[in-house]
C-alpha cells in the first residue's frame, strides 16, 4: 500500500476536482491524505480522507505569521492598499509553498514516481485580461513547479515532467480524441462519463512512458499524432471519420486535419 499526498486549496471548487482521484486511489487500496487549509477539514474527513491542515502547521513551523499593525493596513487606501494585498497573497503562497516538502514528509508520504505537466511553458492563445493577472500566473506556476521538486527530494521520489498538450481532450481508455469534456465530467465516445481530472491524470501519468510525444513537441503535432491514433482506432472498430463526426464523437474543429490524416492513412494501405 502507497501513501499518497493531495496537495491542494481549500476551496470547493479545487477539492471537488481533487477528491475523485483520491477516491480512485483508496479504491485500488491505497492511504489518502489530503493537505490543505483548515476549511476543507470537514469535507476531507467527510469523504473519508486523512486531513492536515498544512496551514497551521506551517505557521507552527516559522513561529506564526508576521503581523502588520491593524492601524496600518486600515490607513492603506486605492493603488497601495492592491499592492500590500498582492504582496501578502505572495509571501504566504511562497513560504507555504516552500514549508509543504517537509511537512509532507512528516506524514509519512510514501515516495513515488511522479508525473507532472510542464508548467514553466507559456500557454499560446491564451490571452489575460491583465498584465497583473499573467505575472501572477507565471509566479505561481514557477513556485509550484519548484515546490513539486522540493517535494520530490524530501520523499525520495522521481519527478517525470510531460507535455500538457491535449491531457484533457484525450480518453485515456483508447488513447485518442474521441469523446468531449464538459465542466467536470469527460464523455467517452460510448456515452460512458468519467470525472474531468481524474482523465486528465491518468492521461499525465500515461504521458510519461508514451516515447511517441516528447517534452517539447508542438501542441500541433500532439494533435496530429492523436488524431492519427484516432483514425487507427476509427478503422479497428469499422468507423470513418465522417462516421464519428455524425456520431457526436469527434469534436467538428477536428474535422479537416483528422480527414486529410484519414485519406493519407489509407493512401498507405
Amino acid at each position: 500500500m502507497t501513501h499518497f499526498g493531495i496537495l491542494c486549496l481549500e476551496a470547493t471548487g479545487h477539492l471537488n476536482t481533487m477528491f475523485p482521484l483520491g477516491r480512485e486511489l483508496q479504491r485500488r487500496g491505497h492511504c489518502v491524505t489530503v493537505f490543505s487549509g483548515s476549511g476543507g477539514q470537514t469535507k476531507a474527513q467527510a469523504a473519508g480522507f486523512s486531513f492536515c491542515d498544512i496551514y497551521s502547521a506551517g505557521d507552527r513551523k516559522r513561529g506564526g505569521e508576521t503581523q502588520t499593525p491593524s492601524a496600518t493596513v486600515e490607513k492603506l487606501r486605492g493603488l497601495a492598499s492592491i499592492r500590500y494585498t498582492l504582496q501578502k497573497f505572495a509571501q504566504i503562497a511562497q513560504t507555504r509553498l516552500q514549508q509543504a516538502p517537509a511537512i509532507i514528509k512528516e506524514h509519512g508520504v510514501t515516495s513515488v514516481e511522479i508525473f507532472c505537466e510542464d508548467l514553466a511553458q507559456p500557454i499560446k492563445g491564451k490571452q489575460l485580461a491583465k498584465s497583473i493577472n499573467r505575472k501572477l500566473n507565471q509566479w505561481m506556476k514557477g513556485e509550484l513547479q519548484a515546490s513539486i521538486e522540493k517535494i520530490s527530494l524530501e520523499t525520495g521520489s522521481t519527478v517525470s515532467v510531460v507535455n500538457p498538450a491535449y491531457t484533457s481532450q484525450v480518453d485515456h481508455l483508447t488513447g485518442t480524441l474521441l469523446g468531449r469534456r464538459e465542466r467536470d465530467c469527460f464523455i467517452r465516445y460510448t456515452g460512458d462519463v468519467i470525472q474531468a481530472d481524474l482523465n486528465a491524470s491518468i492521461n499525465i501519468c500515461i504521458r510519461g512512458t508514451d516515447n511517441n510525444i516528447t517534452r517539447y513537441m508542438k501542441a500541433s503535432d500532439v494533435e496530429s499524432e492523436f488524431l492519427t491514433r484516432t483514425v487507427r482506432y476509427l478503422v479497428s472498430i469499422g468507423k470513418s471519420v465522417t462516421d464519428a463526426l455524425n456520431l457526436g464523437w469527434l469534436v467538428p474543429k477536428f474535422k479537416a486535419k483528422a480527414l486529410k490524416l484519414e485519406d493519407e492513412y489509407h493512401s498507405q494501405g
